[in-house]
């Protein structure tokens, strides 16, 4: 019987790591990718194969590219994408991918409608969950309605990014449209939300499924230290239940 292979994608982050020991511990081969070739998950034990492919955000074409032809030179059964710019682009050429391997994930509408945080935030309140309150940023006028509705501090942040990046908790009312500014110079559009204080123990939990949207796998983590401190996502994490 032939052992299963997988190849994952951004392996620097945690992420990619966490999912090479957690494949090789099953005695799973995986190939790993990255673009810096210090990445940390090339020296893990379980790392089988690895190789060095163009940056995603700076040359998305050859940075697909390199990925197709490893997956058409080598048998892979599954390609895991650990950003959401890889999993974009590979999901805009969903048919030249799965001709190779499967790529279990959503369409690239749906991946798209994900990453962006002002449309998540109105899909889970139109489905009865309580979520901050926000506003999309696009004028100075934007801004000091959001202050006057929302109150200080308020939480500035791109519609799309990763982890704390863009990520400002603003104090001060005049400083608000300044930082927005700065945000969307880098990041693109912007959101302003509801600052929402720290309530003693929080937790967060990540849920997998599948095509089908139906619920694979759970983990519960209990927030330690965040980034912004008291602010931003979770920085520092304990499970607590898997």
């Amino acid at each position: 019987m032939s052992v299963s292979s997988v190849l994952v994608t951004q392996v620097q982050s945690r992420g990619g790591l966490a999912v090479i020991r957690s494949l090789g511990a099953r005695g799973i081969h995986v190939t790993a990718c990255d673009t810096d070739r210090f990445a940390v998950g090339f020296f893990s034990r379980y790392c089988h194969r690895h190789f060095i492919c163009p940056d995603p955000l700076r040359m998305p074409e050859a940075h697909v590219a390199r990925i197709l032809a490893e997956l058409r030179a080598r048998q892979h059964d599954v390609v895991l994408p650990m950003w959401d710019e890889t999993l974009q682009l590979l999901a805009a050429r969903r048919g030249e991918v799965e001709s190779v391997t499967r790529f279990p994930f959503q369409s690239l509408d749906a991946l798209r409608d994900a990453a962006d945080k002002a449309m998540s935030v109105e899909r889970a309140r139109a489905s009865g969950l309580r979520v901050p309150e926000t506003r999309v940023i696009a004028t100075e006028d934007d801004v000091q309605s959001a202050v006057s509705a929302l109150g200080l501090p308020v939480i500035v942040r791109p519609r799309v990014s990763k982890g704390s990046a863009g990520l400002y908790r603003v104090d001060r009312a005049a400083a608000v449209w300044p930082v927005c500014q700065t945000v969307q110079a880098v990041y693109g559009p912007v959101i302003v939300q509801e600052y929402i204080p720290w309530g003693g123990l929080t937790y967060d939990v990540d849920i997998l499924m599948n095509k089908e949207s139906v619920a694979r796998a759970a983990v519960v983590c209990r927030r330690n230290r965040t980034y912004p401190p008291l602010a931003g996502p979770t920085a520092c994490g304990q499970a607590v239940y898997w």
